[in-house]
């Protein structure tokens, strides 16, 4: 696991032997959510995270985009 970025109490991570379609793991204590990163932000999954951290985690993803799409090059290869 790869910690990109921690704000607002959420750990947003890539799992270095994950599968495709780009995404990070949004993590908040015991709970987390799945969020897409391409072609646009989108959520995959949610498991539990409260629909005020899931907004945030949203808000951060899609200002950092950008870093968390090349972090997802660095340890998958290119984006199909």
């Amino acid at each position: 696991m790869l910690t990109i970025l921690i704000l607002f109490g959420l750990r947003f991570m890539i799992y270095t032997r994950d599968h495709y379609p780009p995404h990070i793991h949004v993590l908040k204590e015991v709970v987390g959510a799945k969020i897409g990163i391409y072609p646009e932000i989108y959520i995959m999954e949610n498991r539990g995270l409260s629909d005020k951290d899931l907004k945030i985690a949203l808000e951060v993803c899609e200002k950092n985009q950008e870093l968390l799409l090349e972090k997802w090059v660095e340890f998958h290869g290119e984006i199909e």
